[in-house]
């Protein structure tokens, strides 16, 4: 329910990003220096708890050597890599290179990345000062120069890219930003072993510190944890606003289910600010006013989920949520209204059908 209300917050918000990053032409790696302070929100994602509180985390793995974030522990930064810089690649750079915690660093320049998309990653390059990113012609140096790579090219040409590569099992932490490969594939095509391969998903706005990703699986303490107990996928996770472990592949498939729903909910609101412009209000206006609405009405949600945490299980907060609902008044007539029209049904079957898609992309059996 946690991630559920985050998404929903942060997928009302617009998306921007800037960062510093090193790019290839094929892929990259980055080392970046974090000197703006983390968002209130970003310290609850990675607390679990209201930004005032660092106790009862929902959203933290609770694995052995994963307390604070590497900026606060002893050790050299990570050198970061992209292979492929589309919108995702470029929203993860900038979130680790723009929001650190307390100016510490979490990565070392330059960061490297492919020059694919080459618009893109010619683009972040000139945005950032001089010597904060590499553009790269080749995957092999991206690899070569970093310790974590985020892979972030499209399934069909994930196979090619890794066995492109050479991997260092005592060193390299792959994370994989493809939907639909699997972590066996993952680790036959790269040659690491377990502890060393992850699947992440996220939105475009960890470019602000201010969303929540999912990672799988929970990472094994004493595999690819550094010597001080910190992970570099966890930490850096943290640093991008916060994360949920999804323990099996199946978990972290059927929560993803929930981020498809980021196209209906942009789509109601721009019908929304359609409808409010053919009643007379500005364009402008109603847009920002929608915007900022849907994002007041999720934060109230995700405030709810980390407050009742510990004495409402499931879904409780949300039916709170709804029981306040004014009975006869405008909001409960209107949640009545939609019910009877089918549209809550609408999606759960919107999510089926994701899920469905999800599960017909894995050609591996798995956990």
């Amino acid at each position: 329910q946690v991630f559920l209300a985050a998404f929903l917050a942060l997928s009302a918000v617009s998306t921007a990003a800037s960062t510093v990053v090193n790019i290839s032409t094929e892929a990259g790696f980055a080392g970046l220096t974090l000197t703006e302070p983390m968002t209130a929100s970003a310290r609850r994602f990675s607390s679990g708890a209201p930004a005032e509180s660092s106790s009862n985390s929902a959203l933290r793995s609770t694995t052995a050597g994963d307390e604070g974030s590497e900026a606060d522990a002893e050790g050299s930064p990570y050198r970061v890599g992209f292979l492929g810089f589309g919108t995702i690649a470029r929203s993860i750079a900038s979130g680790l290179l723009n929001n650190g915690d307390g100016g510490k660093s979490l990565v070392r320049t330059p960061v490297q990345i492919t020059r694919r998309s080459r618009a893109l990653s010619s683009e972040f390059a000139a945005s950032q000062p001089e010597g904060v990113v590499s553009v790269l012609d080749s995957n092999a140096e991206v690899v070569d120069g970093s310790d974590v790579v985020f892979l972030c090219v499209l399934p069909q040409h994930v196979e090619e890219v890794v066995k492109g590569a050479t991997w260092d099992e005592g060193r390299h932490v792959l994370v994989s930003l493809a939907s639909t490969t699997t972590l066996e594939e993952l680790r036959e095509w790269s040659g690491l072993p377990e502890g060393r391969v992850f699947r992440m998903i996220c939105l475009p706005r960890v470019s602000k510190a201010d969303s929540v990703s999912l990672v799988c699986p929970v990472p094994t303490p004493g595999l690819g944890t550094r010597s001080d107990g910190t992970h570099p996928v966890l930490s850096l996770c943290r640093a991008l606003g916060g994360y949920v472990p999804c323990s099996t592949q199946k978990d972290l498939r059927t929560m993803m289910a929930v981020t498809g729903l980021m196209g209906p909910l942009y789509g109601i609101m721009h019908r929304n600010v359609k409808w409010l412009a053919e009643r007379g209000i500005p364009e402008d206006d109603a847009g920002k006013f929608v915007a900022g609405m849907y994002t007041s009405m999720a934060g109230d949600a995700l405030d709810r989920s980390d407050s009742n945490s510990a004495e409402v299980g499931g879904t409780g907060f949300l039916d709170d949520l709804i029981e306040e609902q004014t009975e006869g008044g405008l909001n409960e007539g209107a949640l009545r209204y939609i019910k009877g029209e089918g549209v809550l049904d609408a999606y759960d079957e919107a999510m089926s059908r994701i899920l469905t898609r999800l599960e017909g992309g894995n050609k591996a059996k798995e956990p």
